[in-house]
C-alpha cells in the first residue's frame, strides 16, 4: 500500500507500507505519473515500511526520477534504514540517493527555507 501527500509547494512524499510487487506496478506507475504531471518538482519515496520491491516497480522510479530531472526538477529521492537489505540492494543497483529519514530527504530539494518554517523545527543531520 503507498500514500502519495504534497508536503511542500512541489514536493511530494510517497509513504510505502508493505511489499512493493511487480503485480501492482499499474497503481505504482499511475501515482508516480500522476505526481509527475502535478507540477511536482521532488519526489522522497519512504520505503522504511516496504521489506522489498520488485525490478518492476524499480523501473518505473527510476523512469519518474529521470523525466523529473530531465526537465530540471529534483528527481526521487529513498528513504530507507541504513544498513538494511532494501538500503543495501538500492545502494548496489540505482543511482538515487538515499537519505535516512524523510526530512532529510525532502530538504535536500533545497527547500530547506520554507519546509523547516512549515515544521517548526531545524533541519536535522545525521552524524
Amino acid at each position: 500500500m503507498f500514500h502519495l501527500r504534497e508536503v511542500a509547494d512541489g514536493l511530494r512524499l510517497v509513504d510505502v507500507e508493505g511489499e512493493l510487487r511487480d503485480a501492482e506496478v499499474t497503481g505504482w506507475s499511475a501515482l508516480l505519473n500522476g505526481a509527475v504531471a502535478d507540477q511536482t518538482r521532488g519526489i522522497a519515496v519512504d520505503l522504511r515500511g516496504c521489506p522489498g520491491v520488485g525490478r518492476i516497480c524499480v523501473s518505473a522510479l527510476l523512469a519518474a526520477s529521470s523525466t523529473l530531472r530531465a526537465r530540471g526538477d529534483g528527481g526521487v529521492r529513498l528513504v530507507t534504514y541504513p544498513g538494511s537489505p532494501l538500503h543495501r540492494r538500492f545502494k548496489r543497483l540505482v543511482e538515487l540517493p538515499g537519505y535516512a529519514s524523510a526530512t532529510e530527504a525532502l530538504l535536500s530539494f533545497g527547500d530547506a527555507q520554507s519546509l523547516d518554517r512549515r515544521r517548526g523545527g531545524k533541519p536535522s543531520r545525521l552524524g
